[in-house]
């Protein structure tokens, strides 16, 4: 998680256990902007190798990331998953 550490706890658990923290943190401009379920992001591109290291980069901070490598890819994604989607260009 990104954002700023607000608050940090140190906990055992009896006698002879490790000692283990607990972070807080708060969300950035960004994170508190962005919706809370998982997202599908679709990502077109003629490039691959950004394709991939997009596409890698998004499913790391946990969305569905899907890509395609030119407009018409990106158009048949776009029917084939009927959802509300958000562009960016």
């Amino acid at each position: 998680m990104t954002g700023e550490l607000v608050a940090c706890q140190r906990r055992t658990s009896g006698e002879g256990q490790e000692a283990q923290e607990e972070h807080t943190y708060r969300p950035s401009k960004l994170e508190a902007m962005m919706p809370k379920k998982k997202s599908i992001i679709l990502t077109a591109d003629d490039d691959l190798q950004l394709l991939e290291l997009v596409t890698l980069n998004l499913e790391l901070e946990g969305y569905e990331a899907l890509w395609a490598s030119n407009g018409k890819q990106a158009l048949e994604l776009i029917e084939r998953h009927k959802r509300t989607w958000y562009y960016s260009m």
